[in-house]
């Protein structure tokens, strides 16, 4: 489940592909394949690469799973946003209701159970249509551009989240750019 999804997560970061070989009875053979690098290292690794540019700003993430919560929480916090998270998308849309103007953004998982990421979406620009809002999926089949524009979605992230398309858009959404 998760553990895979987050494996598949750093190894496409770093542009590497996985392979996965399942036999009955035998087990599962998983492969995981970096890209060579040809030149020598000089100067140690650059920890602080400009891809990963945060901010101070106040982001909502709404996940019903807690551990890609936390993890979601984690990685922005760590760019240095304030990360405000909720469990429930309804417990969510109370904390925007009743102060709109203390998010600068909204991070939201699509499927969730009572009220989907879309549905939290919309009724969130109905009290702040400025505000720009990023649904993550797994199913991109149910969700494109066409259809997130219809549904006021700002930004869509695919899941497993990769930290650098996340920290990309998220940056982008915040310095007023849409779509």
């Amino acid at each position: 489940g998760l553990g895979l999804a987050m494996v598949y997560g750093i190894v496409k970061e770093h542009g590497g592909i996985i392979r996965v070989n399942s036999k009955i009875g035998e087990g599962s053979k998983i492969d995981i394949f970096f890209p060579v690098i040809n030149e020598p290292l000089v100067g140690g690794l650059n920890i602080t690469s400009d891809k990963y540019i945060g901010g101070d700003e106040r982001i909502l993430v709404v996940d019903d799973e807690e551990p890609v919560a936390v993890m979601m929480t984690q990685i922005l916090e760590r760019m240095g946003y304030d990360v405000t998270t909720r469990l429930h998308s309804v417990e969510a849309f109370e904390a925007f209701s009743s102060n709109p103007y203390s998010f600068d953004l909204v991070v939201s998982d699509m499927n969730m159970p009572i009220m989907r990421g879309d549905e939290l979406a919309k009724k969130i620009k109905t009290i702040r249509s400025d505000i720009p809002v990023v649904v993550c999926t797994g199913f991109s089949e149910k969700l494109n551009q066409e259809k997130t524009n219809e549904l006021g979605i700002d930004g869509l992230v695919m899941k497993p989240v990769v930290r650098s398309e996340l920290a990309k858009m998220i940056r982008r959404l915040l310095s007023g750019e849409r779509h």
